[in-house]
């Protein structure tokens, strides 16, 4: 019998060690002991630094050409794509047996280039429905074989919206981020952006944050009607409140953001006018607002200076 090629000893290995789990970098450091006093030591510690700064398992494996044919390496890029790494490397390891790898799978072009009509369209009707349905929050969820769920938020509960077939994750994720400038390689790393568009006559700032889970990257998107930052103190019903700051008094208000910030930051900017001075250490990402200081609490030194800000 034939002693397995250094391609072929990785890749079953790597099938091996899924089972276990199914992620890259912990797949790849249960690698280590068995590969050691091996070349392929070298190669499995040079992936996991490669990784362990950004890359994803694709973009390192193409730092070794003379060992990863590059139709493994797409099919590696395939399975990250639909979240089906275990089933793509268990092919892979037995295409490399056969001596064939002409079935192995291959990333969508899609991916690669300007998003699908079918796409864009989808990511349009989503954010037009939830902002008619006057939803706060659009949920994006990732789950096993690249399904995408989406829910909006509505008076504190989500409702679903739509359940995506497999492999429909990424182009829709990759949709999203691209209309908020945010780096498409990176979905091992937590990101945060913004999207300003108009529908049905309303300036709306679509706040986005992705994070990375077990299958792929969650996205929030946190809807904020630019025309409801401030409104006057009766639409609100605290009209009374306008009574309590006087001339001349300073207020200094310490918040972690969310609803609470933006209804007392709307009674401070009415009333701002007659008081010498408005404070706002905000704690997150906020409003914009006229005639109100924001500052970091890292920058925060004197909570007691009375000269006004």
């Amino acid at each position: 019998m034939m002693a397995a090629t250094p391609q072929q000893k990785f890749w079953q290995t790597m099938a091996r060690s899924l089972q276990k789990t199914t992620d890259p970098l912990n797949t790849l450091k249960q690698m280590v002991p068995y590969v050691q006093g091996d070349r392929l030591e070298q190669v499995t510690l040079s992936l996991i630094h490669e990784i362990q700064a950004g890359k994803t398992l694709a973009s390192a494996l193409r730092s070794f050409p003379e060992l990863f044919d590059s139709k493994i390496v797409a099919a590696v890029e395939a399975g990250q794509e639909t979240s089906n790494l275990e089933e793509v490397v268990l092919r892979i390891a037995d295409a490399l047996e056969k001596g064939d790898l002409g079935d192995l799978p291959t990333p969508r072009a899609a991916s690669q280039a300007k998003p699908s009509a079918e796409v864009v369209q989808l990511v349009n009707q989503v954010i037009l429905e939830s902002v008619r349905s006057r939803a706060s929050d659009i949920v994006l969820e990732v789950l096993e074989r690249g399904r995408l769920r989406i829910r909006q938020r509505i008076d504190g509960v989500l409702h679903e919206m739509r359940l995506l077939p497999d492999g429909s994750a990424r182009p829709v994720i990759d949709r999203l981020k691209t209309m908020a400038d945010l780096n498409l390689e990176e979905r091992r790393l937590p990101q945060d952006g913004r999207i300003m568009i108009r529908i049905d006559g309303q300036d709306l700032d679509l706040r986005i944050s992705t994070l990375p889970t077990f299958y792929g990257e969650r996205v929030c998107l946190r809807i904020l009607r630019r025309q409801e930052v401030l409104l006057g103190l009766e639409k609100i019903g605290l009209i009374t409140a306008a009574r309590v700051v006087q001339p001349g008094d300073e207020i200094t208000l310490i918040s972690t953001g969310g609803q609470a910030l933006r209804l007392k930051v709307r009674q401070i900017s009415e009333s701002s006018r007659a008081t010498r001075g408005v404070r706002l250490m905000d704690l997150a990402v906020g409003d914009e607002l006229v005639s109100v200081a924001r500052i970091s609490s890292a920058d925060l030194t004197d909570t007691d200076n009375s000269n006004g800000a």
